[in-house]
């Protein structure tokens, strides 16, 4: 937790015994109400949902897949913040451009889905034939999983639904590939997701 009701969660996993894999899932900003945390998640919209427990512990209510029913544990330590890495004003400006020009293309030509593996940096987003989605973070092997559940094509919108969040995540459908409009993002500035994994598999 930051000033002026700020946030970023950042987690490490040990990829092998000397490689440690750092990850931004969430940055935003958030308000309190009685012994709840209220965050919201700038790049996707997504809203968590922390209560403070004994020893000032937080509590994840609602959260990303890897964070449910899991802790987040008070330290007395203060640490070098890496707040200065977001621009939040920003982000926020962004995402409304990304939702604004989501609405200026809704209504092109529909362009067929190949279903498979969208990546972007170390996110990765697996489009199944049963409209089944996971996104994770993944290096030379999956990390950690972020969100998973069904997904629908309308038109060239691609919606994701994260029962576990009750929320709906957005993307373009591309000739490119998938753009994201409101997806958990991680901090990277490109927000197209290219194929590297294609199945026989076309959504029209």
């Amino acid at each position: 937790m930051l000033q002026e009701n700020r946030y970023y969660i950042d987690i490490s996993i040990w990829e092998s015994d000397d490689i440690v894999f750092g990850m931004f899932p969430s940055y935003g900003t958030f308000y309190k109400r009685g012994k709840f945390y209220y965050l919201e998640d700038i790049s996707s919209g997504a809203e968590l949902v922390l209560k403070e427990v004994k020893y000032s512990n937080l509590l994840v209510k609602k959260g990303f897949c890897f964070m449910k029913n899991e802790y987040f544990f008070k330290d007395e330590y203060t640490y070098d913040s890496d707040e200065n890495m977001i621009d939040f004003e920003e982000e926020a400006v962004k995402r409304q451009r990304r939702e604004l020009d989501l609405l200026k293309n809704k209504q092109t030509d529909p362009v067929p889905l190949q279903l498979g593996v969208y990546k972007n940096g170390t996110i990765s987003l697996f489009l199944e034939l049963d409209f089944h989605y996971r996104i994770l973070f993944f290096s030379e092997s999956p990390l950690c999983l972020l969100s998973e559940g069904k997904w629908e094509k309308h038109g060239n919108v691609l919606h994701l639904y994260d029962p576990s969040l009750n929320y709906t995540f957005l993307a373009f459908v591309d000739v490119k590939g998938v753009k994201m409009i409101r997806f958990p993002n991680c901090g990277y500035p490109d927000w197209m997701y290219d194929l590297s994994i294609g199945y026989p598999f076309i959504m029209r």
